[in-house]
């Protein structure tokens, strides 16, 4: 996996080839989400393909919907963050078609 060049804040990791570690100093806040191909793709509109091996700066993907989802999980308590997060992945994934041939794939 290529390294981060600067600080992260919300980060698409594409699935790897080789195994991956992550390093940091100090404390990290997050939630982690794990997306198939096929989930992947109603989220963040590319093929699960073109994310492998990468780390994807949020933002790239989301657009502006990527701060609000960073101001909407950082603003509750960790008890209520699941429930948000499941809401706001199915508020995003709602009307977007998948790709010919990827539902009988998957």
């Amino acid at each position: 996996m290529p390294q981060l060049e600067t600080p992260a804040g919300s980060f698409v990791s594409g699935i790897p080839d080789r195994p991956t570690w992550t390093v940091h100093h100090g404390q990290q806040f997050g939630v982690q989400i794990r997306l198939d191909p096929l989930g992947a793709f109603s989220l963040f509109g590319v093929p699960m393909l073109e994310l492998s091996n990468r780390i994807v700066d949020l933002s790239d993907l989301l657009g502006a919907d990527a701060e609000r989802w960073a101001g909407r999980l950082s603003d509750v308590q960790l008890r209520l963050r699941y429930g948000r997060r499941t809401s706001m992945l199915r508020d995003r994934r709602r009307g977007t078609p998948a790709p010919a041939g990827t539902r009988y794939t998957w």
